[in-house]
């Protein structure tokens, strides 16, 4: 069993999960920051 360092999974910002992590990088290659956002077709509003 191969068990990963927190500190360098936290430094990489990484899950640990290659799945996971796999997938972060196909949608966002360029390891964007953004805030927290929900979209919603009902919500009309302005927002991010």
């Amino acid at each position: 069993m191969k068990v990963a360092d927190p500190s360098a999974l936290f430094s990489n910002k990484q899950t640990g999960i290659p799945e996971v992590d796999l997938w972060i990088a196909a949608v966002n290659p360029h390891r964007l920051a953004f805030p927290p956002a929900v979209l919603s077709p009902d919500h009309t509003g302005s927002g991010y």
